[in-house]
């Protein structure tokens, strides 16, 4: 056997001749580097009131070490898998739950901004009683009151826009007929209105 045997005192000496001369129970871990295997070896005296009459070796071999650890990765790696796909599902379930939601949201909030559906296209999520849903219902009650707010720009724009036509109209008409009108007091009346 190549190697070193390592106890706790960090000796090299072999855990039957510390229990021969100590009259004790040594131990100690066998490696070797070439494999990198290593085996555990325990040994304890026996001795009678005057001397000691031997020892007792008890050595466990690697095998049962490598089968434990083999045992132990495959545990490990157990766990990984399932952990794996633990983290998998749960990032579907939050896709499912959060992300489409969101992203159907924000495409309808698109092409309402486009112009190409109304306010009552948006999409709710009645079952949903969570912020989702609040984000949808909000989202439509501003989609309306931002409508109604164009719409109502829209009138008085027009109202004003009408308002002013009859004025002008006025005065335009006023201005042509200053240029054929050679009566002077009709001329006077004229450029009153048009002042």
């Amino acid at each position: 056997m190549t190697g070193s045997f390592l106890t706790g005192k960090n000796s090299r000496s072999s855990p039957v001749a510390e229990a021969l001369n100590a009259e004790t129970i040594a131990s100690g871990v066998y490696s070797d580097a070439q494999t990198c295997r290593f085996r555990v070896l325990g040994a304890a005296s026996v001795s009678s009131v005057q001397s000691v009459l031997g020892a007792v070796l008890i050595d466990h071999g690697e095998t049962g070490i490598e089968q434990a650890l083999a045992s132990l990765n495959q545990r490990l790696f157990l766990i990984f898998i399932i952990a794996f796909g633990i983290t998998i599902l749960v990032s579907l379930v939050l896709a499912g739950l959060i992300a489409t939601p969101v992203t159907r949201l924000s495409r309808a909030a698109r092409r309402l901004a486009d112009k190409e559906i109304l306010p009552s296209a948006l999409p709710t999520f009645p079952r949903r009683a969570d912020e989702i849903g609040d984000l949808a219902v909000s989202l439509k009650h501003m989609a309306r009151a931002l409508i109604e707010r164009a719409d109502a720009s829209d009138a008085f724009a027009a109202e004003v826009a009408h308002e002013l036509k009859n004025p002008l109209t006025s005065l335009r008409s006023a201005a042509e007929t200053l240029r054929i009108v050679k009566d002077p007091e009709k001329r006077e009346r004229l450029l009153q209105v048009l002042a």
